[in-house]
């Protein structure tokens, strides 16, 4: 089994380490009590209620090898930061990361809690519309699904 982030309808990250569930029962009643709208699984879960909990070792992700990662970290309800640490092409700038690396980070920037998503060649980040980051191996990956955050402001 592996972790989960939970993420509720007030927009908090609840963080779900393997095996919490015993029974299916047992998620479902914790997915009503917690007004869950959707969950992550990758992980591992980084940082939980401001302790680094990084494993040394999990069973998805190479966590002790050094890749591209991406995470999603809080800080209060509905304030984020989505992080990845990623090769720099043609730059003097050339770092991947561990798994432990990752949790440092997060915890560095103040997170709350994290949560460790797909790292490698699906490690992107797109703000409008343009990829701002180089991408493993030269080439993105198809996934199937993002995490996308948007303004309910009007633009002036």
């Amino acid at each position: 089994t592996i972790d989960n982030c939970f993420v509720t309808a007030s927009g908090e990250l609840i963080m779900s380490p393997a095996g919490q569930f015993k029974t299916r029962e047992e998620a479902e009643a914790f997915i009503k009590e917690k007004d869950v709208i959707f969950s992550l699984c990758f992980g591992p879960i980084l940082i939980d209620e401001y302790e680094n909990v990084t494993p040394d070792y999990y069973t998805l992700g190479e966590v002790n090898d050094t890749y591209p990662r991406c995470a999603i970290g809080q800080f209060a309800p509905r304030h984020y930061l989505t992080l990845n640490i990623n090769v720099r092409l043609n730059t003097q700038y050339v770092f991947w990361a561990t798994a432990k690396d990752l949790g440092e980070a997060m915890m560095k920037y103040g997170c709350q809690r994290a949560y460790t998503l797909d790292g490698g060649q699906t490690a992107t980040t797109v703000i409008n519309n343009q990829l701002i980051n180089d991408v493993q191996f030269g080439e993105e990956r198809p996934t199937s699904d993002i995490i996308y955050f948007a303004t309910a402001v009007p633009e002036k």
